[in-house]
């Protein structure tokens, strides 16, 4: 390969039929289905409450979000997902209206994970005693108490299609930073293969009106596996409103797999394998090895 892929960090992305056709069909079916996340499911109140704006027309829509949701008072941990539904097609809904909608118009473009993994022993030795920024990456999912990062969201300014060179800069970007917060989690639980098995690094590649969602998790061996979703397009207008629709669905989901990794990361099992420490023999646990990020060629200037 002549230019920097997934692979030369030891990433299998699924979605490359260039790698897919490197296995028999034997092999590939092996792939996809080891270590396989079910997808969250959302909840059927919210699920209800989001296709009832299936509304086409802009004086339809009006007449839906002007109409009160919520007939209790409103509680955060009950009533966000709903809020955000809401919120997002009211907004919306402003620049639909308008003759000026901008949504036609053209659009104008750290992470502690990747620092650590760019200022290892070997790095150092390269690049002297200046620690390197991580990617500079346009939004973290990070626990602000204890700086735990969950997943990345990267922004291009401009999108001309799937092999768009920006496109594919950006996407090369957001996995490397997904597989930086892979390792740094997997270092968390101590490599223990059970724990790093229910891993998943979320990332979302918005681009103008697009946004696809990125899944990372553990391929086997040495490898990290990448799995990407049906990119979701934010319509110009509400004749294709269910557009929308399963944007703000793909959404949800990628906060109910981060939700499903959080759980994963508390300290509940921590205080469980302490009590078989203590009372049991110890066993060590299987450990997994995991390759370092491939590090991106600095170009001149």
């Amino acid at each position: 390969m002549e230019i920097e892929k997934p692979a030369h960090s030891f990433i299998i992305d699924t979605t490359d039929d260039n790698i897919k056709n490197l296995f028999s069909e034997t092999e590939w079916d092996g792939i996809m289905n080891v270590n396989k996340k079910t997808v969250p499911a959302i909840d059927k109140d919210i699920g209800t409450h989001l296709i009832s704006y299936k509304k086409k027309t802009p004086s339809e829509m009006r007449a839906h979000v002007m109409k009160p949701w919520l007939n209790t008072t409103y509680n955060v941990e009950d009533h966000f997902d709903f809020q955000y539904i809401h919120m997002v097609f009211s907004h919306l809904l402003d620049e639909y209206e308008s003759p000026k909608n901008r949504l036609v118009q053209p659009h104008a473009e750290g992470c502690v994970a990747s620092s650590n993994r760019r200022n290892d022993d070997e790095m150092y030795t390269v690049k002297g005693n200046r620690k390197a920024l991580g990617h500079r990456i346009d939004g973290i999912v990070q626990n602000l108490v204890n700086n735990c990062e969950y997943g990345g969201i990267e922004v291009a300014k401009t999108c001309q299609g799937l092999h768009d060179r920006k496109q594919l800069g950006d996407s090369l970007k957001l996995t490397k930073l997904l597989k930086d917060i892979f390792h740094q989690q997997s270092g968390v639980v101590g490599y223990n293969e059970e724990r790093v098995k229910k891993l998943e690094v979320v990332g979302l590649l918005h681009s103008r009106l697009q946004l696809q969602q990125f899944m990372m998790d553990f391929g086997g061996g040495s490898c990290l596996q990448l799995k990407k979703e049906t990119t979701r397009n934010i319509p110009l207008h509400l004749g294709d409103v269910m557009g929308l629709i399963h944007t703000i669905a793909s959404v949800l989901q990628a906060k109910l797999r981060i939700q499903r990794y959080i759980e994963v990361m508390k300290n509940e099992a921590e205080d469980e394998s302490f009590l078989l420490e203590i009372t049991q023999p110890p066993t060590p646990p299987n450990t997994v090895c995991l390759a370092k990020t491939e590090t991106t060629p600095i170009k001149n200037k």
